[in-house]
């Protein structure tokens, strides 16, 4: 005899999720149901009973048949929006809070590399202006020279670009730069547009590798400085 499980239950328990679903939404649908026809119909239907009772028996089908059918129509087209919403949810909080690399090159250790993995858009813009002031709050060393890796940043809106600009002038504030590289498709069309392109300071570079060799150049290591963290990925 097979011993009872708790994980075979369990997955019992879930294929039989729709199912159950299904019968809530339409248990509820027949409740409501009859509260309306008694609600609307109730003294029309007493005085049809008493009067006709042949009329009555074809009334009385007629709503039955009505329950079977359109009732059980409402609670599976239901059921499929809930099953297809749900489907959905995953990659919308994917898009609103993108995985994302931070990278500490060993040559640079004032710079910090951040690939954000997705386009910025008005519903993940904040969160990405968020993420690169944390950054830049807890990296040691400090952070001078903060770097958008935006080769998965293949497109903005009107929202993401201003975020961009604020972005700027706080980092302008504390002394940091803004860079970015790999630019490209619509995002490169949108910043193009923007104020940033005239400022001073703001640098767009073709790739990570000419950004830390400028980078490096510019300022050398001095002495026997600890070897800042590499590459590390954040799923937010």
């Amino acid at each position: 005899m097979r011993s009872f499980s708790i994980r075979d239950f369990s997955k019992k328990l879930v294929s039989l999720r729709p199912f159950l679903l299904e019968m809530v939404l339409y248990g509820a649908f027949v409740s409501v149901y009859f509260f309306l026809v008694l609600r609307l119909l109730g003294g029309w239907i007493k005085h049809v009973y008493l009067d006709n009772r042949i009329l009555y028996a074809v009334v009385a089908l007629m709503l039955i048949g009505a329950q079977g059918s359109l009732l059980e129509m409402l609670s599976t087209g239901l059921l499929r929006v809930i099953q297809r919403t749900q489907a959905a949810i995953p990659p919308l909080r994917r898009l609103a809070r993108p995985h994302e690399t931070i990278t500490r090159p060993a040559e640079a250790p004032g710079l910090l590399v951040y690939r954000f993995a997705g386009p910025l858009l008005f519903f993940n813009a904040a969160f990405f202006a968020h993420r690169v002031l944390e950054l830049i709050d807890t990296e040691c060393p400090p952070v001078t020279f903060f770097l958008v890796n935006a080769e998965a940043v293949v497109d903005t809106d009107a929202a993401g670009a201003e975020v961009l600009e604020e972005l700027f002038d706080s980092l302008e504030g504390k002394r940091i730069t803004l860079g970015m590289c790999e630019v490209k498709g619509h995002f490169q069309e949108v910043l193009m547009n923007t104020s940033l392109f005239g400022r001073a300071g703001f640098v767009v570079y073709p790739s990570v590798e000419a950004a830390v060799r400028e980078f490096s150049e510019l300022h050398p290591m001095k002495g026997n400085n600890a070897e800042p963290p590499g590459e590390r990925v954040q799923i937010p």
